[in-house]
C-alpha cells in the first residue's frame, strides 16, 4: 500500500511539473520526497538479518508456496 502511494506522489509530482505552476510542481516534488522518507528503514538488527536469513532459506525450499503468499499479499492491496 506504501509503495503505491509513493508511486501516486511520484507520478502526481511528474505531472504537476509538466503543466503546472512552479510552485504546485515543488509542492507535489516535496510531498514524493516525504513519503519516500517515510519509507526508509532503519539499519538492520541481528534480528532482522537472522529472520531474512530464515526466510531466504524458507523461499529456496518452497519456492511456489512464498509466491502463493505474495500473490495473496498483492490481491489484498489491490482490494
Amino acid at each position: 500500500m506504501r509503495f503505491s502511494l509513493l508511486i501516486l506522489a511520484l507520478a502526481a509530482a511528474s505531472a504537476a511539473s509538466a503543466w503546472a505552476e512552479p510552485d504546485a510542481a515543488a509542492l507535489a516534488a516535496k510531498e514524493a520526497e516525504q513519503m519516500q522518507q517515510a519509507l526508509r528503514l532503519p539499519p538492520p538488527t541481528k534480528k532482522v538479518e537472522i529472520l531474512r536469513e530464515h526466510l531466504k532459506e524458507s523461499v529456496r525450499k518452497d519456492a511456489a508456496f512464498a509466491a502463493s503468499i505474495l500473490r495473496g499479499w498483492l490481491e489484498e492491496d489491490a482490494r
